[in-house]
Formats: C-alpha cells, sequence, structure tokens
C-alpha cells in the first residue's frame, strides 16, 4: 500500500509501542484482491476471519414481512437494479422496508450476498468456533469479555428496522448460536439507549455510535459511557474525544480507515481498531508496522543499556537508538 513507509517514520514512540494492541475491522464484510469472493457475501467472513479480520460493521435492513437482511440499503439497490434492473426499484434503498423477503429474493438478492441475520449470525459463529475465537465464561480465566480482543459483529440496524421486536429477534438468534458476547448492537441516540434497555430482552454488548459531523468533540462521562462495551466514532472525531473516551476505559473502533494515513491518525490516537473498506490490505501494514515497531524499540533497548555501561542518560539513549 503506498505511502505506508513514509507513514511508519512519522509513528511517534508511543504510537509504536500501541500498534500492538490495535485490529483491523472488515466495514460492509468487504474484502478486495480475492477472486471468487464477494464482498458481504457469506463466503466473505469466512475469508476475512480465517486472514485475521475477526470483527465486522454491518448494516441491516428490514423487509416489508418483518425479515432482517445483512446489507447496505444502497448496496441492495444496485445489485437488485444490475440483476432485474425493474423501475419499480429504482427507489428501493429508501423503501428496502416496502418489499417483501420474497420480492427482493425473486429480484436478485439472493442468501449469499444478502443472507438475513439469523443465517449470517450462525455462520459467523460457526466461523469462531473454526477458529477456536469463541467466548465461553472462564475461558483463559476470563468472566468477563475482553472487547478489546474478542471478534465481534457490529449490528447498525437502519432506519425502520431499529425496533424492539427485531431487536429481541436478532438477541434470540445469539442466544441460539451462542454468541450473545460476539454481538454487538449500535445506539446512536439516548432514545435508542432507552428503548434498548425499557423495551428489549437485548443481553449483548452495545457500541455508541459517534459522528464527527453532528459534533466531533462530544462531552463524554463515566455514567453516560456506563452502559456501553465499546465506542463506534468517526475517525474524525477530535483528540480531546479519544482521549476522554481512552480515560474511561472504553475501546474505540473507528471508522473508516482505508489508508496508511489513516492507520497513522488511529495509532497515535491510541485507537483499539479501525474500520476499513480494506480490510486485508490495512491489517497488512498494521501487521508490517508491528514487526519493524518491534524492532525499532529494540534497537533502542541496546542503545539505552550501551549508554547505561557508559554512564549515560535517557535522553542520549533515545537518540542513539535506530529510529527506523
Amino acid at each position: 500500500m503506498e505511502d505506508e513507509r513514509d507513514w511508519y517514520s512519522k509513528l511517534s514512540t508511543e504510537a509504536c509501542e500501541h500498534v500492538d494492541n490495535m485490529r483491523v475491522c472488515s466495514h460492509r464484510a468487504r474484502l478486495e484482491g480475492v477472486d471468487g469472493v464477494a464482498s458481504g457475501s457469506l463466503a466473505a467472513y469466512t475469508t476475512l476471519v480465517k486472514a485475521g479480520v475477526s470483527c465486522f460493521d454491518i448494516d441491516f435492513v428490514q423487509t416489508s414481512d418483518g425479515q432482517l437482511l445483512a446489507t447496505h440499503p444502497e448496496d441492495l439497490q444496485a445489485a437488485v437494479l444490475s440483476t432485474a434492473g425493474k423501475p419499480s426499484m429504482a427507489n428501493l434503498a429508501s423503501h428496502v422496508h416496502d418489499f417483501s423477503l420474497e420480492q427482493l429474493r425473486a429480484a436478485g438478492a439472493d442468501e449469499e450476498r444478502f443472507p438475513t441475520a439469523n443465517t449470517l449470525i450462525k455462520v459467523f459463529a460457526a466461523s469462531l468456533e473454526d477458529g477456536g475465537l469463541l467466548w465461553r465464561p472462564g475461558k483463559e480465566g476470563e468472566e468477563v469479555p475482553n472487547y478489546e480482543e474478542l471478534p465481534v459483529l457490529l449490528m447498525d440496524l437502519k432506519g425502520p428496522a431499529y425496533n424492539a421486536q427485531i431487536i429481541n429477534n436478532v438477541a434470540a438468534a445469539a442466544q441460539a448460536a451462542q454468541v450473545t458476547a460476539h454481538v454487538a448492537l449500535f445506539v446512536s441516540s439516548a432514545e435508542q439507549l432507552q428503548l434498548v434497555q425499557q423495551q428489549t430482552k437485548w443481553a449483548g454488548p452495545l457500541i455508541r455510535a459517534y459522528m464527527d459531523r453532528q459534533d466531533p468533540n462530544p462531552a463524554v462521562t463515566a455514567e453516560e459511557l456506563a452502559p456501553l462495551a465499546l465506542l463506534g466514532p468517526s475517525l474524525k472525531m477530535s483528540d480531546a474525544f479519544f482521549a476522554a473516551a481512552a480515560r474511561l476505559g472504553k475501546p474505540a473502533l473507528a471508522w473508516t480507515a482505508d489508508t496508511p494515513a489513516d492507520l497513522h491518525r488511529a495509532a497515535e490516537a491510541r485507537l483499539n481498531a479501525v474500520i476499513s473498506n480494506r480490510p486485508i490490505a490495512l491489517r497488512a501494514v498494521l501487521m508490517d508496522w508491528r514487526d519493524r515497531c518491534s524492532e525499532r524499540q529494540r534497537r533502542q533497548r541496546q542503545a539505552a543499556r550501551r549508554l547505561a555501561s557508559w554512564g549515560g542518560g535517557g535522553a542520549k539513549a533515545q537518540q542513539a537508538g535506530a529510529w527506523r
């Protein structure tokens, strides 16, 4: 990926130490450079997990008969029009809820590319089971999931899909597949949080979305963040916001990061993860930075030991360390 070495060279010492704690998630189960595997398809999830990408930010839309499909409305419209070319579906993106699952399937929205939430949760659970990534209480001594590392399916329910019945259906599907801890629900407002807490049986983690276009530096308090396991901010949020979230101990998975410049921004902000449209390529950059940061730190330690044996100071050791 272009410019990745230039951006690596700009990493601060603190950011270089932090890259070991970062991971890359897939936005809409997108992947690139894998022949025969369509982005967003069921096969994409299995492929990405095998490639080391085990967190996903996925949009969901509701059909007229109450089914939940894993897709962004615009992606669904593009696929249906390219397959069926029906004028009646020209405005599908804003009217998905007017069509039944049967109608959408007949128009070309097949199960492999546009799975229902129930099907996707089962496939996600199986991929975690196969990879030894499924969390259970007491596993490795953990009674509470560690969301800095745990694989997660982040569910962003669009428009009318954000209702108590749908949320309860998702909760039941996650429980049946034994992945309640791995399926997180986005909340974007106090009203949505209230709905989830008071009108549903949701027992999984919650992730709070933050939009920079609304306010890049909202005040956050421990009380406000208490119900949340994760934060899902825009990468364009302010440094002050990211620092406050870190102080309050909430892992932040920021969207959307597609370039080394974005990854550099996330590392300097000490974010837990980035959500990317190019997850495999960006993860390769992250893995390279980990190796090079490890080597940088090894050389700095060697230089510090040499100076210490000569009676030198810590500041000189930093200068003597090989920076790149």
